[in-house]
């Protein structure tokens, strides 16, 4: 992040040289950095007035004296703005100089640290790095059923082959909570664990985090739940956002949040108002398409030994199954149910061909009713394969490998 009285010197000097849209998108630029809403409106409606200003002048519309004036008045509002960031700037310097020195925080150790057992190594290792030694949150954006749960997985069992205890991993699919806030706040609590009454706060769960010397991994699953969606419940509201943006930047404290596009153009509804700039300044990521070969691979690890054996000896079926795996969206899904499929030995009594024809419709139907417009997140669906792919991270939180 850019340096706060860097960029107060650079905002003066662009004032001084009458280069007030500079000044004024720079502003933009340095507060999409920081959690405080009242700045960003002001910075916004000031980038508003300023466009407007000159679309009059283009299509002359205006006198020489009303642009004038106009200037003026935009650059004594810019300057006020310049000092409220400068005040602001200010506290954080007193709050600072106030709290307790900060014990070391360490990373793993990326020397011992391996992904192999990943569904995508090289990017698994990306995020962790990104979250570890950058001090950076991530968005992690893609097709539902892409595997987004499953690299979350991956970076736990990755920290518990080496036995590093020094974090704590908390999962929020919010498209569970989306309508219930209180109920989000009560799976923070069962996580969590602080104490035995439900605070009424989300930051209440992270006070003083920054003088533990731990680690906080925060996996926020299905997070557009909240975005573009205005019918969210009124605990997610500007307050929440804010919350959640200067808890992310707290020092020990590793984000990842997952939608199916990115945050970054996303929507924000609080409180009956929709906010077109994100709150949440975020690294995005794409999850990447798996590879022929981690399709493979990952087959294999689901595949009982007798199937294995088969598809090794049938390879004209083995092609069938990981073409169709290729093929589709959501692979990772699509993989999952497959194997799930031929481990039951489901259907053995038609040919290959008619088995996948016959197993394509039943996942296209249950997907079909998962996304049936107008169900509620607490509703049931017949299709529980995410809901089963979750399960190793319950695992984890309960200590087993």
């Amino acid at each position: 992040m850019e340096d706060k009285q860097t960029f107060i010197a650079q905002m003066e000097k662009l004032i001084q040289l009458n280069h007030i849209g500079e000044a004024i998108e720079g502003t933009l630029e340095f507060l999409d950095l920081r959690p405080e809403t009242y700045l960003r409106d002001a910075a916004m409606k000031l980038s508003g007035r300023w466009a407007v200003m000159n679309e009059a002048i283009e299509d002359q519309l205006v006198d020489k004296v009303t642009e004038v004036t106009y200037l003026k008045e935009i650059r004594e509002d810019l300057e006020q703005l310049k000092k409220l960031i400068i005040y602001t700037i200010q506290e954080d310097q007193t709050a600072l100089a106030q709290l307790p020195p900060l014990p070391k925080l360490l990373p793993p150790d990326f020397n011992q640290l391996l992904f192999d057992h990943s569904l995508r190594p090289a990017f698994t290792e990306k995020i962790a790095k990104t979250l570890f030694l950058q001090h950076t949150s991530v968005n992690i954006y893609g097709e539902d059923g892409a595997g987004k749960s499953r690299l979350f997985t991956d970076l736990l069992k990755a920290l518990r082959l080496i036995s590093f205890d020094n974090y704590r991993p908390v999962f929020i699919d919010f498209k569970n909570h989306a309508y219930a806030y209180d109920d989000m706040l009560l799976e923070l609590h069962k996580q969590l664990g602080t104490g035995s009454e439900v605070p009424t706060d989300f930051m209440s769960f992270f006070e003083d985090i920054e003088q533990q010397n731990r680690w906080y991994l925060l996996f926020f699953y299905h997070f557009d739940a909240i975005l573009d969606n205005p019918k969210i419940d009124t605990g997610f509201n500007a307050h929440f956002f804010d919350q959640l943006n200067a808890l992310k930047n707290k020092r020990n404290v590793g984000l990842i949040v997952t939608t199916q596009q990115p945050h970054r153009g996303s929507y924000v509804f609080a409180e009956g108002k929709a906010y077109s700039n994100s709150w949440l300044n975020l690294k995005m990521e794409a999850i990447p398409a798996l590879t022929d070969m981690q399709v493979t691979i990952e087959l294999e690890k689901r595949l009982s030994n007798d199937y294995f054996q088969w598809l090794h000896h049938h390879p004209n079926e083995r092609k069938q199954i990981e073409q169709k795996i290729r093929e589709t969206p959501n692979t990772y899904q699509m993989l999952v149910f497959l194997a799930e499929q031929l481990n039951a030995k489901a259907d053995e009594e038609v040919k290959f061909d008619e088995r996948l024809h016959k197993w394509q419709k039943k996942y296209d139907e249950a997907n079909s009713e998962q996304r049936t417009p107008g169900k509620t997140p607490t509703e049931k669906s017949g299709f529980q394969l995410l809901k089963k792919s979750l399960s190793p991270l319950i695992n984890l939180f309960r200590g087993k490998k």
